[in-house]
């Protein structure tokens, strides 16, 4: 009986896990966090109820609490309870990506912590080691933060992976890109555009990540592979970007910024200033920015030149 309780658990922690692995790929909410760390939490007390019970009924007999921590069904429980602390801690760094409360890191630490501490489960330690990398990343403790991806580098499997994508990006902020040639076959402008995202996402709030991912995106923009798709991507950091030199599109990052904060004068002189930058086969792959254009001009009253720039946008779609 208690042995199917810890098997239960075990697999609930299981499934809870994919599921949460899951969620975060696809990318949280402040609503689903919640949702999962409430899962987390029910769990946590399934098994700290069912080892209670467990203890109870084997009372003070010395023999049969031996059997019982020995069992199957105490290593399920202790899983349970390692699983759901170590979940609710990725649940705790993603909080803090989302909202930016300190506590969330520190509460993730801890958690991390407790789960090297209380049980030896290679696939959550080795978790564990990364989740502190990523604590260290997020307060900018570089040092720290690649001791700890390191050791999980070391190992192998996906987690592997990512600490040494981490790594990379770390070493990246020290050095500039290799220089590569003007046409960039898709592979190699795919892979410079990754960096740059991944640059802006992990360190776009210091200086050094910005600029390490300006260099990525010059790079890009001399090839004439920074298409507009590619900058749609962009845009998502486009705080993070403003004011680095990476040519025309950088105009357009501010124009953007500026139409989304309603500051359109500043929007329209952005605007003028990318299009200006741009050759016509350029120009007509990023029309549909000329729209994004006439809507400033309409906002800050400059009726006749909303008009005009719509003009040779309507004619394009009617060829």
């Amino acid at each position: 009986n208690q042995g199917a309780s810890g098997q239960e658990l075990r697999a609930a922690a299981v499934a809870l896990g994919k599921q949460i692995d899951a969620a975060r790929n696809r990318g949280n909410t402040s609503e689903s966090v919640e949702r999962w760390l409430l899962s987390c939490k029910t769990l946590d007390r399934r098994a700290r109820e069912a080892r209670r019970l467990a203890e109870a009924a084997a009372g003070e007999n010395e023999q049969a609490l031996e059997r019982l921590y020995r069992s199957a069904s105490w290593g399920g429980l202790n899983f349970a309870l390692a699983a759901s602390r170590y979940w609710q801690s990725w649940l705790y760094l993603d909080r803090f990506a989302l909202i930016g409360n300190p506590s969330d890191l520190s509460a993730a630490r801890h958690g991390f912590q407790t789960t090297l501490v209380l049980i030896v489960y290679p696939g959550l330690v080795r978790g564990a080691w990364l989740g502190l990398g990523y604590v260290a990343l997020a307060e900018d403790d570089f040092t720290s933060a690649r001791a700890w991806f390191d050791r999980v580098s070391q190992q192998g499997g996906a987690l592997a992976e990512s600490a040494r994508r981490e790594i990379e990006l770390l070493s990246a902020l020290d050095q500039p890109a290799v220089a590569t040639p003007a046409g960039l076959d898709a592979a190699a402008a795919d892979a410079l555009e990754a960096q740059a995202l991944a640059l802006l996402e992990r360190h776009g709030r210091s200086l050094d990540g910005a600029r390490a991912a300006a260099e990525r995106l010059r790079q890009l923009e001399a090839a004439g592979a920074l298409t507009p798709e590619r900058v749609q991507r962009l845009l998502v950091f486009r705080t993070q970007i403003i004011g680095q030199p990476i040519g025309p599109v950088g105009y357009l990052v501010s124009a953007e910024d500026a139409l989304e904060n309603g500051q359109y004068y500043t929007a329209v002189q952005k605007y003028a200033a990318f299009f200006a930058g741009l050759d016509d086969q350029r120009a007509a792959a990023f029309a549909d920015y000329r729209l994004r254009y006439a809507d400033a001009l309409l906002l800050s009253g400059l009726y006749e030149r909303s008009i005009a720039e719509l003009v040779p946008y309507l004619e394009q779609l009617s060829d």
